[in-house]
């Protein structure tokens, strides 16, 4: 009995918290779409140009780097080149690998 109950429970959970949203957004006062909460006028729907206005700058840039110029030093190798193996070596490897693989 206490499994089903806690079974129970999320789906309970996820059901209320659906309810409590939809009552939430349709019973509010909705001041998005509500032309009397404007405080200035709203722009006109004729008018297709974006009205962007510049912003003081938070965090102006005070000096700039130089950008380096001419050709870029080559980076060196990290990671060493193997080492060769000869055909004694590399079929002893696959031996081993084979076995490791069987047991």
């Amino acid at each position: 009995m206490s499994t089903l109950i806690r079974r129970t429970h999320i789906p309970l959970l996820a059901l209320v918290f659906v309810f409590t949203t939809v009552y939430y957004f349709y019973n509010r006062h909705n001041t998005l779409f509500d032309p009397s909460s404007y405080t200035t006028q709203p722009p006109d729907p004729k008018d297709q140009r974006v009205h962007w206005q510049p912003q003081p700058d938070k965090y102006p840039v005070k000096e700039y780097i130089k950008l380096p110029t001419g050709k870029a030093e080559q980076i060196p190798n990290v990671q060493s080149k193997p080492p060769t193996e000869t055909e004694e070596q590399k079929n002893i490897r696959i031996k081993r690998m084979a076995e490791r693989r069987c047991s």
